[in-house]
């Protein structure tokens, strides 16, 4: 699947998709297979390669919600729990109620 991959990234850059991309996964042996393709961005001539950074945005928060999920699935995290629980900082937040002169 690894060359797969590398071939899917290619292919995705070659149509226009994207200028670069970088991709990488883990199989059921545990061996780790990355792919990269293109380059940084339409105006640069420099490769994406497996140190590349992305800026991703929000895209965090689908990543960070699919684990949180996991979690709760495993049994290792509560929905309902009180969030200082496990964030002690926020156990007892600072709440504004309004203003005053």
């Amino acid at each position: 699947m690894g060359n797969g991959l590398q071939a899917l990234l290619s292919d995705a850059v070659a149509r226009g998709v994207a200028p670069g991309l970088s991709a990488a996964y883990r199989n059921a042996a545990g061996e780790v297979h990355l792919a990269q393709a293109g380059t940084l961005g339409a105006n640069s001539q420099n490769p994406v390669n497996e140190d590349t950074r992305f800026w991703i945005a929000s895209c965090s928060k689908a990543v960070t919600s699919v684990l949180a999920l996991q979690l709760v699935e495993q049994g290792l995290l509560d929905l309902d729990a009180p969030v200082g629980n496990i964030l002690p900082v926020l156990a007892h937040p600072r709440v504004l109620t309004g203003f005053d002169a």
